[in-house]
């Protein structure tokens, strides 16, 4: 087992939920993700529903440093542009997936996934 060759991940998940109320809406959070360097990571949010209408904000946190935007797309799978290449969002029944295509050390961070039910 080599470690400089494992990525590790954690995903935290940050609710905004901006006008409505989110007493509907549960979440299951994925805290810790490994894989090799080169390979696919793939990063999933839980839920119990979603609409069309809810926006999802993923970032990623380096140690020290301030939350970097991403990638947002739409409940229906309608994808903004990404401000990070190679990666792509798969809508699932009930599970939302941010896709890295080629692992990297540098994808080591925290990660977050915030909702919002309009676009911010």
């Amino acid at each position: 087992f080599v470690w400089d060759m494992m990525v590790l991940v954690s995903l935290l998940l940050l609710h905004i939920f901006t006008g409505k109320s989110s007493s509907s809406l549960h979440i299951s959070v994925s805290t810790e993700v490994n894989t090799l360097t080169g390979d696919t990571l793939t990063l999933s949010y839980n839920y119990n529903k979603i609409a069309s209408a809810y926006y999802f904000f993923w970032y990623k946190q380096d140690p020290g440093k301030a939350p970097e935007f991403l990638i947002y797309h739409t409940g229906s799978g309608d994808v903004g542009e990404a401000a990070v290449d190679g990666l792509k969002i798969k809508v699932k029944t009930n599970q939302l997936q941010m896709i890295i295509s080629s692992a990297a050390l540098s994808h080591s961070a925290v990660y977050y996934c915030a909702v919002s039910w309009k676009e911010i």
